[in-house]
């Protein structure tokens, strides 16, 4: 450590003096993130680690590219109650399992092998045909996001057996049509109309990681970001910074160049884990230039919160302990360990008090709804004032620290 301090300062490696602050501050930014290059345990926990939860999380819970299977429970086994069961089937979004009775599909929930199910009770086709909403049951785990998903998919063919029923009263009203055979025309309208769209080509399905793989990026980018300040207390603690600060490098050289070294660190693991996605996981991330604003945003209120974690610990193990379950407390709050969609509104206002949540705001509207640059602009703008708040507090305090040691 001594030896790069000396190497920083004087050496023939990083030119002559003449080259300037930012030369220096340049070259202390290489040094450290050099330094890291050769550190085992930071590549493992700033490259593999993310990839190792990327495909777990999405080999176990991803369900994008798979149809989400439900339990389906006919008690009632009429007309009605068969065609919304024939709906249920010819979904490609479900994939149903027949069950006899609710508690064994209760028991198939509970065991796992089913997101969700429903259960259309004795009685069902009469009280539609008498003009009643029946009552069904649905079968869910709440605040599990591929449950809810099921749930949501279930009411919907349902809407759509109450909208067929809806168009043959209506013509029963209207045109003295009888209502069985208004039924059966609405039913052989939905049917021609459903042949149609399957002979359409269909979207990709979204990849099973198309959630994970950017919430890793978020959570690691910030976890390393803050980690690697660590190297600049062990120079402090050594008397590098001191050592430095007695050449002509000033402490705004010095804090220059901590500054890029970690948000080189913050933007190259956000490159690799993307290319990672894109390339390995097949995951589509959306508009080009909006995923790389968001992570170039991303990675300077990165940099920032790694600044002030570098002036707040006294050592190196205090500065992981810190940075490491701060990141990870951030990241639940603000949504990369599940969505802040299931959460309510007092707990999603306060996931977004970190800079997490508007990240992965911007990388769900990307990914998922196609959004442009104009769609995602508040969540940039929240991500930059994080990176002016961190950062100034962070380089205010740097600067000091270093004025102390100088």
């Amino acid at each position: 450590m001594t030896r790069l301090g000396s190497d920083i300062c004087t050496g023939p490696a990083h030119g002559p003096r003449a080259r300037g602050q930012a030369g220096r501050a340049w070259a202390i930014a290489r040094v450290n993130m050099a330094r890291l290059r050769g550190d085992r345990r930071a590549a493992f926990a700033g490259l593999v680690l993310p990839i190792l939860i990327m495909i777990l999380v999405g080999v176990v819970f991803g369900g994008g590219a798979n149809r989400l299977g439900v339990g389906v429970v006919d008690l009632d086994h009429s007309a009605l109650s068969a065609r919304a069961v024939t709906l249920f089937e010819r979904s490609t979004d479900l994939r149903v399992r027949h069950y006899p009775t609710d508690a064994k599909a209760a028991s198939a929930l509970r065991r796992g092998l089913v997101l969700g199910g429903v259960s259309l009770p004795s009685g069902y086709g009469a009280a539609i045909e008498g003009g009643q909403r029946p009552s069904v049951f649905l079968l869910y785990n709440a605040g599990q996001v591929q449950s809810e998903e099921a749930r949501a998919d279930l009411v919907t063919v349902l809407a759509q057996v109450d909208a067929e029923v809806s168009a043959a009263r209506f013509a029963q009203t209207h045109t003295g049509l009888a209502f069985s055979t208004g039924l059966a025309r609405a039913e052989a309208i939905d049917d021609a109309a459903y042949r149609f769209s399957v002979r359409r080509p269909q979207p990709a399905k979204i990849s099973p990681f198309a959630y994970t793989a950017p919430s890793n990026l978020v959570l690691f980018t910030f976890i390393m970001a803050m980690a690697v300040s660590a190297g600049f207390v062990q120079s402090r603690r050594l008397g590098v910074v001191r050592r430095m600060l007695s050449t002509p490098t000033s402490p705004l050289a010095v804090i220059g160049g901590e500054s890029t070294g970690i948000l080189g660190v913050a933007l190259g693991q956000g490159v690799f884990l993307f290319l990672v996605g894109a390339l390995v996981l097949r995951v589509h991330w959306g508009d080009p230039l909006g995923v790389a604003l968001v992570i170039i945003v991303q990675s300077l209120a990165a940099a920032g919160a790694g600044l002030l974690v570098g002036t707040l610990a006294r050592t190196q193990e205090q500065a992981l302990a810190i940075a490491i379950p701060t990141g990870i407390a951030a990241g639940m709050l603000g949504g990369c360990m599940w969505s802040l969609d299931i959460v309510g509104p007092t707990m999603r206002a306060v996931g977004h008090l970190v800079p997490q949540a508007w990240s992965m705001d911007a990388f769900v509207a990307l990914s998922y709804h196609h959004a442009g640059i104009g769609r995602i602009g508040v969540d940039l703008a929240a991500l930059a004032g994080f990176a002016v708040v961190l950062g100034g507090a962070g380089a205010l305090m740097l600067r000091r620290s270093v004025a102390a040691d100088h």
